[in-house]
């Protein structure tokens, strides 16, 4: 932990000079020393004591990575005055599940004094109870189609974007509280929850994204297949849909099974060796596909449309029991996708057939030839092999 106190210091004096006229002030919270305290708000506010001369001060935090890690700084902000609190706005907060380290130091006419030494602290990963069910009452009330915002809130946030104000909604003045929700709504933003959850006057929500453009629009923790990021469905199994970056990923107990390509919208099967075993060739399968069945129908039940192909389940999975799935309802289902590689295992073992019939004319034709030499014989392409005169050669 001392090493990463020393990596702070040395970072933050090489954002600027100091000056060793004045006293560095007293970082007070968030933080508590070199000892990490969480912090359930993604925009805490920060907190010092009041160095004696000073004429304004200034504040930086920087995130810190895990052993080994770069260390960066992330925010740094002036003030003017005697300032001794500040509450970063929203577009200023900071990532749940990271840790952070923040100090800060005087101005004054001649110059800054030495940066304080640093308060460590981390945003808890995720929100309170407080923020979670005061969020799930806003969002029912703008499915019941009541829009107001006057319940009174517990950790949550309200943000008055019209007035340029960022309120802590349980300590904002009294005389706020009636204009409270036409402030919010002049700025586009009903309610906002502990600097997570967002919820728009058009009735939009946003997870981590105060401006939300869509009726649901997520900005995700992060982008790691095992990591806390995208949205997860738990039954036997856990299945999760995230954006890994590159591509929309869909994750069971944390594995990837399959993505859609950014740039093209293929969907990709997850095909790689490390995760196969027990892998053996096909065989035959020629004699069976030759079996199969296509068919043409429409979806019994639906509005009458265009005819689909493709085959019936059951008949399917008498040949290739293998490609026939049933699921929790009973009902068969195919999975097209395999039945490329049965088309090209029979391509491949026609062509074998094919090449041999070719083999085996190739023989009769060289032995035909020793026996009846005076026999020309049709080419391999299927000419005549006639005679410049039209005759056949067996005239």
């Amino acid at each position: 932990m001392r090493i990463r106190v020393l990596v702070f210091v040395a970072l933050l004096v090489g954002i600027t000079g100091s000056s060793w006229g004045l006293d560095h002030p007293m970082p007070v919270s968030p933080g508590a020393g070199d000892r990490y305290v969480s912090t359930a708000t993604r925009c805490p506010t920060f907190s010092w004591a009041a160095s004696q001369g000073a004429e304004g001060y200034e504040l930086a935090v920087v995130r810190v990575h895990e052993e080994g890690g770069p260390t960066e700084t992330v925010l740094q902000q002036s003030f003017v005055g005697m300032v001794t609190s500040w509450t970063p706005a929203l577009d200023l907060c900071f990532t749940r599940g990271e840790r952070y380290a923040w100090s800060v130091r005087a101005l004054d006419a001649h110059g800054v004094s030495e940066w304080s030494s640093p308060n460590l602290f981390d945003v808890s990963g995720t929100p309170t109870d407080e923020e979670f069910h005061e969020a799930l009452d806003v969002v029912r009330r703008y499915l019941d189609g009541d829009q107001r915002t006057d319940a009174p809130p517990s950790e949550g946030r309200y943000v008055q974007e019209a007035a340029g104000t960022d309120t802590d909604a349980g300590t904002s003045p009294a005389s706020q509280t009636p204009d409270r929700a036409t402030g919010l709504k002049a700025g586009g933003l009903a309610a906002y929850f502990g600097g997570t959850i967002a919820v728009s006057t058009s009735g939009r929500i946003g997870i981590r994204e105060s401006a939300p453009a869509a009726d649901l629009h997520i900005t995700q923790s992060d982008g790691l297949i095992g990591g806390t990021g995208g949205a997860i469905f738990s039954r036997s199994t856990d299945w999760k849909i995230l954006h890994t970056g590159s591509h929309f990923s869909f994750v069971e107990n944390n594995v990837r099974r399959a993505y859609v390509e950014t740039g093209t919208g293929a969907y990709v099967q997850v095909s790689d060796a490390a995760l196969k075993q027990d892998v053996v060739d096909l065989g035959c399968v020629l004699n069976r596909v030759l079996e199969l069945r296509p068919v043409r129908y429409h979806i019994a039940g639906a509005e009458r449309g265009p005819q689909a192909m493709g085959f019936i389940a059951q008949d399917l999975g008498e040949v290739f029991p293998e490609l026939m799935r049933t699921d929790e309802e009973g009902q068969h289902g195919l999975s097209y996708s395999e039945l490329s590689v049965l088309a090209i295992a029979a391509i491949q073992e026609q062509q074998q057939a094919i090449e041999a019939l070719r083999e085996d004319n190739s023989r009769l034709r060289t032995e035909l030839r020793r026996s009846i030499p005076e026999v020309d014989l049709p080419s391999e392409r299927g000419d005549s092999g006639g005679t410049a005169d039209g005759r056949s050669a067996m005239e």
